[in-house]
């Protein structure tokens, strides 16, 4: 089971799409700063993988292009 608390502005979700898969990426104002926060999500061969971070949304596309699939 999965439990996630998120106190920050949720702003938009979109799709992004990678050579093997779609990603879903929210992006999410951080109340107290103001600073951009992202997560992606997706499912290759079976395995859930989830990914945070304080970025700007070229940095979350930048990680997930860098990504490689077998």
């Amino acid at each position: 089971m999965w439990g996630i608390d998120v106190e920050d502005t949720f702003m938009r979700e979109y799709t992004y799409p990678l050579q093997k898969i779609n990603v879903s990426v929210q992006e999410y104002k951080i109340k107290t700063s103001g600073e951009e926060k992202y997560t992606a999500s997706f499912e290759y061969q079976d395995v859930h993988y989830h990914l945070t971070g304080i970025m700007t949304q070229k940095e979350m596309e930048e990680i997930l292009n860098d990504l490689h699939f077998l």
